[in-house]
């Protein structure tokens, strides 16, 4: 039973039919409401567990990241980490490219036939490495183009951060550690990975190393944890034997994954077009001090994050299993993230220009000055992740592709109007407007989008009261 149909039957969870009245208040009743507290305990302890090991592991990277990304941008100044940064947001949006739309449906996959992982894994890879070494090849073409024209960032920067493409692809293994609820394993994996790169950032640092090897070692992160999770798939996922590739199942994958990646190349366009286009309008500076307030941003930003990774194979089994406790997770989703968004929103607007003068010194004092309006970003952005666990679930990658490219096409048109006269500002501006369009705008177009909207505003206006 889908949702929309529950919600055009009004149904809650229905009883059991043959089941009278009496039998539900009597022994039955109560050995079923017994055994769904304990199914549901038993989905809270997962869910927790996997968050606390995620949790540690994103704190780690967010900690770290943060305390060697002011330090780098303290040694390279606001004009060359402003370089850098465009370059490194080049590459994420080519990301969306090279994922080929798989990380979710990869997920739900792995998650529904666990007895099918060796086929599904071995497609899986084959099909991005393949996928992932193009787009390498690509953006060095794009970098010799560019660089004719002395654009610096591009032509240097670019084909060495790009090399972090062909080592993701590799992060295949980690969609078996989430189906499989092992966030353990993948955070231990990933620390490591950490620790590694930001051992080599304090390297380049005090070795003073050119701006190009500081996007060189974006790549030796993802190079280490692709070793990581080789090692873990060799010792203790029953080895790399048993994988295959189906042409079969890569068409069905593809079918299935374009228009999500399509749909995931427009959201990070959304997501970086903005340092992407500062860049070409040839702001290198004051990209700098933008780069240097999504530094502290992305601090509050990891909380959904986690919240996306440990909640989705859930919700898709509360989906496979019963309407009204798909309905509830979902709701349940939307207020967490509503309430993440408050609990980091609000200090970041209050205390932020003060953090990031303080982490990137009086150079960066402009970039303080922007954090009021991340702040408001963060709502819509957290939403968002959220909303993407429902439409993977529910398997509408049409839907998705639609919304992704009508919030794309609007963010870069509102860059395109609004940086040459407000700059860093106008930039924000554009991303809240076509945030707002791609989470709400266009909700009508689906009646399952359409309940599922009730559900955010819901957890929106009454984020602190759960469903009837």
């Amino acid at each position: 039973m889908d949702m929309e149909k529950h919600r055009e039957t009004g149904a809650a969870i229905a009883p059991s039919a043959g089941v009278s009245p009496g039998e539900k208040n009597g022994v039955r009743g109560l050995l079923g409401g017994w055994a769904d507290r304990l199914k549901t305990r038993e989905t809270v302890r997962r869910m927790c567990a996997g968050g606390m090991w995620l949790g540690l592991e994103q704190g780690l990277r967010l900690g770290l990241g943060l305390v060697i990304g002011a330090w780098a941008a303290r040694y390279l100044g606001p004009e060359d980490f402003g370089l850098l940064s465009a370059a490194l947001a080049f590459v994420a949006v080519a990301g969306g490219l090279a994922s080929l739309g798989l990380n979710t449906i990869l997920v739900r996959e792995l998650t529904m036939k666990p007895e099918e992982k060796g086929e599904i894994l071995g497609t899986a890879l084959a099909m991005r490495l393949a996928a992932s070494s193009l787009i390498w090849l690509v953006c060095v073409g794009i970098s010799f183009g560019w660089g004719g024209g002395g654009g610096v960032a591009y032509a240097t920067l670019l084909p060495l951060a790009a090399l972090a493409l062909v080592a993701q692809s590799m992060d295949v293994v980690e969609r078996q550690l989430q189906a499989g609820g092992n966030m353990r394993a993948l955070a231990m994996i990933r620390s490591v990975a950490i620790l590694g790169s930001f051992g080599l950032r304090v390297a380049l640092i005090l070795g003073e190393a050119s701006v190009g090897m500081f996007a060189l070692a974006g790549a030796c992160e993802f190079g280490v944890a692709a070793v990581g999770l080789g090692w873990r798939v060799s010792r203790r996922e029953g080895g790399f034997g048993c994988w295959k590739v189906s042409k079969e199942r890569g068409r069905a994958l593809l079918k299935e994954g374009v228009p999500l990646m399509i749909a995931g190349l427009a959201i990070h366009m959304q997501a970086y077009g903005d340092q992407i286009m500062m860049g070409a309008f040839a702001v290198g500076e004051e990209l700098g001090q933008y780069a240097a307030a999504l530094r502290v941003v992305g601090v509050c930003a990891f909380f959904t994050t986690i919240m996306q990774t440990v909640t989705a194979p859930e919700i898709a089994r509360a989906r496979k299993e019963d309407a009204g406790l798909y309905r509830r997770r979902l709701h349940g989703l939307y207020r967490l993230a509503m309430g993440v968004s408050f609990v980091t929103a609000v200090p970041l607007a209050i205390f932020g220009p003060t953090v990031v003068t303080w982490l990137f010194g009086e150079a960066y004092r402009e970039a303080g000055t922007l954090l009021p309006l991340f702040a408001l970003r963060l709502f819509l952005a957290n939403l968002g992740v959220a909303r993407g666990v429902f439409l993977t679930t529910e398997g509408m990658a049409r839907f998705v592709l639609i919304t992704a490219v009508a919030g794309a096409a609007a963010n870069v048109a509102l860059n395109w109007m609004l940086i040459p006269a407000w700059g860093a500002t106008g930039a924000i501006v554009a991303s809240l407007l076509s945030f707002s369009l791609t989470t709400f705008g266009l909700e009508w177009m689906d009646g399952r989008a359409r309940a599922n909207s009730r559900l955010m505003l819901a957890a929106m206006l009454r984020p602190w009261r759960g469903l009837d």
